[in-house]
């Protein structure tokens, strides 16, 4: 099923072949795709290669067994952006990069999965590790450390989540050496990583509260807001004191999209659609992306908690004026490439003015790279960025 045949693309009132039209911007079509020597992929008795492969279908009626199909996803699943005229992709059939095949013809995936396409499924080291793993019955064993250390035999090619985390440590690490070392969290999702993400930063905004200002003050800070002690919980080893809630603020960019569960999804800000009927986070502000280089600073007091507490009106005083405390915003979360607010990138004023300002507040940077992550010409967008 392999389609090898030339095809054109028309410009004004000719139609131009694809070699020509691209070379044409001097790209070498030729000798760039000489380059390239990809397996043939089978299926059944259907057949791709991702380098020879051209799209093309028969336009037909969608036949009855897809639209059976659809009706049973719709009884049996909660579907999130599918619709009833989302493609039907039969997944017994080959897949090869952007291409796939369906039962008229070969389809070209313009949308391939976004974010969480990140691997080739075809790649062989990939299904190396697949049939390995096979091989020794841990292909669905658990993934990441939990209540267990994992560890595998080094003659087994295995490999552990520590050695998955170091691949990704390192690469923080030479894209950002002043901020090394990293250390890093597995998870299943975008919208997972976002919101470990999250906490993290809030944790690390309390102990640093903590390491800077001592009990006293965030006990006048919990006075100055209204909010009380929890008494709910009594530990022998846990004495410090357990508030009902804590003050931390999250910034993010206007037409952001940071993924479906709740946390995340407040600082979701796209369409109606993901609000509706569902409860945000209070303590989160937006800023234009690319707007003023020194938006985040205007929103920011950078005076610090003890001035503030002393301060006529206090912390609270701030809030009223919409401003908040620099010592109470816990990160900043930016797609450095907005998704769905349009496929906008980040200008490198802009992002670089707010990154220092974070940086002198010491407030988290959480880079949201589920649609950038080695896509761009670099593993991690933010590195072009500096």
């Amino acid at each position: 099923m392999n389609e090898n045949s030339s095809h054109s693309i028309s410009a004004g009132d000719e139609k131009m072949p694809f070699e020509k039209l691209v070379s044409s911007t001097g790209y070498k079509f030729a000798a760039e795709t000489s380059r390239y020597q990809f397996p043939d992929v089978s299926a059944g008795d259907v057949t791709l290669n991702r380098g020879l492969c051209r799209a093309g279908v028969v336009p037909e009626m969608i036949p009855s067994w897809a639209e059976e199909s659809r009706s049973e996803v719709f009884k049996s699943c909660f579907p999130t952006t599918l619709r009833r005229k989302s493609p039907t992709v039969d997944i017994t059939r080959p897949a090869v990069g952007h291409y796939f095949s369906a039962h008229n013809g070969i389809c070209f995936d313009a949308y391939l999965g976004v974010g969480q396409k990140l691997l080739d499924e075809n790649h062989p080291r990939l299904r190396e590790m697949v049939i390995r793993l096979m091989g020794y019955h841990g292909l669905l064993r658990r993934e990441i450390p939990t209540n267990d250390f994992v560890v595998s035999n080094p003659q087994s090619g295995v490999k552990t989540p520590q050695q998955v985390a170091q691949l990704a440590t390192n690469l923080a690490s030479s894209a950002f050496p002043q901020q090394a070392p990293f250390r890093a969290y597995l998870s299943g999702s975008g919208a997972e990583a976002v919101e470990a993400g999250m906490k993290i930063a809030c944790r690390e905004a309390h102990a640093r509260l903590i390491r800077t200002y001592g009990y006293d003050v965030e006990a006048k800070l919990m006075q100055d807001l209204g909010i009380p002690v929890n008494n709910e919980f009594d530990h022998p080893h846990d004495k410090d004191l357990l508030y009902v809630d804590y003050p931390f603020f999250f910034v993010t960019a206007r037409d952001a999209f940071h993924g479906r569960t709740l946390g995340a999804l407040s600082l979701t800000n796209v369409r109606a659609v993901h609000k509706r009927g569902f409860p945000a986070l209070s303590r989160v502000r937006r800023i234009d992306f690319n707007g003023d280089p020194d938006s985040l600073s205007y929103l920011l007091d950078e005076r610090s908690l003890p001035e503030l507490l002393s301060a006529p009106g206090g912390v609270e005083g701030v809030l009223s004026e919409g401003r908040i405390p620099s010592d109470l915003v816990a990160g900043f979360v930016i797609e450095v490439f907005q998704g769905e607010g349009g496929y906008r990138l980040a200008k490198t004023e802009w992002i670089q003015s707010v990154a220092n300002t974070c940086r002198r507040n010491q407030i988290s940077i959480i880079a949201d790279e589920i649609q950038t992550f080695a896509r761009t010409g670099k593993v991690l967008h933010p590195s072009i960025l500096a």
